[in-house]
């Protein structure tokens, strides 16, 4: 399993794998890797475990390690990986080698997704933009998740370009009883396609939210509603 390394004790840790289902096409286009521990359970404890003068070596470790995990369970779909954001020259050079290990396991071609959490880089938006820029010609996807339907989302997607962006919980929720989000998500929507933005809504769980997210104009889908994330195994996913 992974998390047996030299150096400062990381903790020992594995993989969920959750679907990510396109509605339109009725298939799964990705899989997302989530940190467990070595028998399942949550991430928490995982990422409480691990030093913090170790944290940007515990990612590249992670990074590696669910790229193998979702070889050795064939997983040809894209795959999403989690990644903290840090401007240092060694967190560069370590996503470089995340790159060239992708290339290795056969998940090039846009077929590796770093997923960044908005609130992360919403300051320096242009500077992470041109960061990632040189892997991204190489062939690394990019999304932003946990992104808002606000005039704030839209312009960190109009500065950044990524490859997709993920609508968080918030939104999801926040489209039923919040008028103003139901009419600032399909302009964001649309926002998106006009710039070849793929738009994912993650952590669906309802048939109504579905529904909405749906007409709004979202194609592709994640959450309990289709699969939860499966330990160290490849879900199916059930489709409204």
């Amino acid at each position: 399993m992974p998390g047996d390394t030299d150096g400062q004790a990381l903790p020992g840790y594995s993989f969920a794998f959750q679907p990510i289902v396109d509605v339109r096409h009725r298939c799964v286009v990705a899989y997302e890797a989530f940190v467990r521990g070595r028998r399942d359970g949550n991430a928490a404890p995982v990422l409480r475990a691990v030093p913090p003068n170790e944290i940007h070596r515990f990612d590249d470790e992670c990074r590696t390690a669910a790229m193998r995990t979702a070889a050795r369970l064939r997983i040809g779909q894209r795959l999403h990986i989690n990644s903290f954001v840090s401007e240092d020259a060694d967190a560069q050079a370590a996503l470089a080698r995340t790159l060239s290990t992708a290339q290795a396991l056969g998940f090039d071609g846009g077929r590796l997704v770093l997923e960044s959490k908005v609130d992360e880089i919403v300051e320096r938006p242009e500077a992470y933009a041109r960061r990632m820029q040189p892997l991204r010609e190489l062939g690394m996807g990019l999304a932003l998740s946990e992104i808002g339907g606000g005039l704030a989302g839209a312009n960190l997607v109009a500065a950044i370009r990524p490859d997709y962006v993920k609508l968080g919980r918030r939104t999801a929720l926040g489209t039923h009883v919040d008028a103003r989000l139901r009419e600032l998500v399909p302009k964001l929507v649309q926002t998106c396609r006009t710039l070849g933005v793929g738009v994912i809504a993650e952590a669906v769980e309802t048939v109504d939210e579905y529904h909405w997210l749906r007409n709004a104009g979202v194609e592709q889908f994640q959450g309990n509603l289709f699969a939860p994330p499966t330990f160290e195994a490849v879900p199916p996913a059930q489709l409204p």
